[in-house]
């Protein structure tokens, strides 16, 4: 039996066996440089997907399961999804990206929300590009960052600008309120005021910032204030009150507080100034107050003119229709005494038309005031003069005295006008055989005029009537003479033009004594 020898290799074979180890090398070298790959792939801060031409996903790296806490071979299996993983209100803006991406369109800087398996959420930025290998798309790499602190970063500087912005917009509105805002703490010491807090009260910042809040109360408000200040602190409730403060010069302001709590330990005011509003409605109730009196005066003028009036005009017309028809008859004798009638009621009749006139000018301010510098006594003699009929008829004696000569200055018509009425008084208020006395005499640098009479006097109870218009108060003379009631609000009007004031003391059966001032004359040169 013959011996078998080995083949001896043919050169084709050689050939294959070089090429078989050549591929093995190099399949090696290129299943190293996956590993190094696939590393690096790993150990990245992206995560990174890749998807085939079809778009199933192929690969994902170890960083998808860092971020998002799902394993990786389960989303490349199928078992999780991206929709799992991507917070629900952002899944459609995602969805789309992904379509993007698989119609091997680029997507760049797409910002979403994920929720970890164990529900935190994080901020992704994603970027998808086609992969081309020699003009033929390959799939699509996928890189995905976890953003979330750099979001919370920009959150927090935002949120900084936004607090820094609202700070500035807050301490402008502060400064430049028109309110003064004061902030105290519990103890009730201000730890901050605005300008206008310093503008109101007159100290400067820091003057305020170092006294206590009842320390600007007046003596007369810091007991109500004290109230309203721990009331505030024992109830934590908002408040709202009127009251005064005192200003650094002393000087009171009327002010409202709006008073609320910022914390357990501080509270802050706001306080308005509403002095210039106080006035105004105080002038407002002057004028109301003047209007009802003005229609008052008016219906107290009207009814004068209807009454007072139509009284001695129908006696003229009554008198003189009797003389009319009866001055053949009558003869000289009666016929002279229906004239005197007509006459004395003439007289009168003027005289109320003239005290109406005067004091109907003196309300609107018409009537001419014109002072000079005369001797008191001349004057008031002279009106005693023109008045001698009037006492006389009554057996009355009226005196003039004075402990010196005084020169006053006054308006000649006006001062006539009110002794005439304040004499005219005395003589109708005083019985027969009476005595009045005119007095003069120089009280606090001023003239004080007296005229004094032993009449009926009058009741307390009527005597603030004699200077209201509004109150119906004339009375019939001790020989039934009838006034007005006008004579006094004319003396009242005229002499407090003067600047001067004018009162009565009297009794009831004690007589009456009426009393006016009047501005001295200055010396001559």
């Amino acid at each position: 039996m013959m011996a078998e020898h080995p083949t001896s290799p043919t050169p084709m074979m050689q050939k294959q066996d070089e090429q078989v180890a050549e591929l093995e090398a190099r399949l090696a070298d290129m299943e190293k440089q996956a590993r190094f790959y696939r590393l690096i792939a790993d150990n990245t801060v992206d995560w990174e997907v890749l998807r085939d031409s079809t778009g199933r996903i192929a690969y994902v790296n170890e960083a998808f399961t860092r971020i998002t806490g799902y394993e990786r071979e389960d989303l490349v299996a199928g078992r999780v999804s991206e929709m799992d993983v991507v917070h629900p209100e952002d899944w459609p803006r995602v969805r789309e990206g992904i379509g993007l991406s698989v119609a091997r369109k680029p997507v760049e800087d797409l910002e979403f929300r994920i929720v970890r398996t164990d529900g935190q959420v994080r901020h992704i930025h994603l970027c998808a590009m086609p992969v081309y290998e020699e003009g033929v798309f390959m799939g699509t790499r996928t890189s995905a960052r976890d953003i979330t602190d750099t979001v919370t970063l920009k959150e927090i500087q935002a949120m900084h600008a936004r607090l820094d912005h609202n700070q500035r917009r807050f301490r402008t509105y502060i400064e430049n309120s028109p309110l003064a805002i004061f902030i105290a703490d519990s103890r009730g010491h201000f730890t901050f005021v605005n300008p206008e807090a310093c503008r109101l009260l007159g100290y400067d910042d820091q003057e305020l910032t170092r006294i206590h809040i009842l320390s600007i109360s007046p003596p007369e408000a810091a007991e109500v204030n004290r109230a309203h200040f721990e009331s505030l602190r024992a109830t934590k409730r908002n408040m709202n009150f009127q009251t005064v403060l005192r200003r650094k010069d002393g000087s009171q302001v009327s002010v409202v507080i709006d008073s609320i709590m910022l914390s357990e330990n501080e509270h802050m005011a706001y306080v308005k100034d509403i002095s210039a509003r106080l006035k105004q409605e105080a002038k407002l109730r002057r004028y109301a107050d003047d209007l009802r009196r003005l229609s008052r005066d008016k219906d107290r003028f009207m009814q004068i003119m209807a009454h007072d009036l139509r009284s001695p005009f129908n006696s003229m017309l009554g008198f003189s229709d009797l003389l009319r028809r009866n001055f053949r008859a009558y003869g000289p004798e009666k016929n002279q005494q229906l004239l005197d009638n007509i006459h004395e009621m003439a007289s009168r009749t003027y005289a109320l038309l003239n005290e109406l006139l005067m004091w109907s000018q003196a309300q609107q301010g018409k009537l001419a005031f014109e002072p000079q510098r005369l001797l008191f006594s001349d004057l008031c003699v002279q009106v005693i003069q023109s008045m001698s009929a009037d006492y006389a008829a009554k057996h009355q004696q009226i005196s003039y005295f004075e402990t010196e000569g005084l020169h006053v200055m006054v308006d000649t018509n006006m001062l006539k006008a009110v002794l005439r009425n304040l004499l005219s008084n005395a003589i109708k208020f005083t019985p027969k055989g009476g005595k009045i006395d005119v007095f003069l005499e120089k009280v606090l640098e001023k003239a004080q005029v007296s005229v004094a009479d032993s009449g009926v006097g009058i009741p307390p109870e009527d005597q603030a009537k004699l200077w209201d218009m509004s109150q119906q108060h004339s009375r019939r003379g001790t020989e039934g003479e009838k006034g007005t009631g006008l004579g006094l609000l004319i003396c009242k009007e005229f002499v407090e033009r003067h600047g001067g004031q004018i009162w009565v003391e009297s009794q009831v059966d004690a007589g009456s004594e009426f009393k006016f001032t009047l501005p001295l004359a200055p010396a001559r040169a």
